[in-house]
């Protein structure tokens, strides 16, 4: 009588399959931002904003993920701007821009980032609002991590993701 559920938690535990399926997770999750909402495309948008003048911020780097037309090729646009800190930035200027489709092999850095940003979040103790802000937020909100840390591997972290995105 004993070995029954054994034997039924064995079949249960060794029929499971554990490996992920990457690229379905993967068109689920980016096909997500090819979707449209009353003729608008979602859009993500992940930020960093450094800290050069202290509390009152620094300059700022973005990445927009989205596509164009309805199509099914997700695009990154990747905007600098500068930050004067001695007028509080009156009027920010695009100091660099780009654009670039996202190949399939580029989609996982995404992914990577984003499960990064969310295990800095998790372990970082802000006591204050000053330091460099890392966001990713989804067009329509119902994707949101925003983040402040100082930390070195952030920084890395937004590095690696430009340049896996060529950006």
């Amino acid at each position: 009588m004993k070995a029954i559920p054994f034997f039924l938690v064995s079949m249960i535990l060794f029929s499971c399959n554990n490996s992920e399926n990457t690229s379905n997770s993967n068109e689920y999750f980016y096909g997500y931002f090819g979707n449209s909402k009353n003729n608008q495309n979602i859009h993500l948008t992940i930020k960093t904003r450094f800290d050069e003048c202290g509390e009152w911020g620094g300059h700022t780097e973005k990445i927009t993920v989205f596509n164009k037309n309805d199509s099914k090729k997700l695009f990154a646009k990747y905007e600098e701007t500068d930050y004067d800190c001695s007028n509080g930035n009156q009027n920010p200027k695009i100091v660099k821009s780009k654009e670039n489709e996202i190949k399939e092999n580029e989609k996982n850095g995404i992914r990577i980032y984003l499960k990064k940003l969310v295990e800095f979040k998790s372990n970082s103790f802000v006591s204050g609002n000053s330091g460099i802000s890392y966001s990713a937020v989804a067009q329509d909100s119902t994707f949101i991590i925003y983040s402040y840390n100082n930390d070195d591997d952030c920084k890395k972290a937004f590095k690696k993701l430009k340049s896996s995105l060529n950006l």
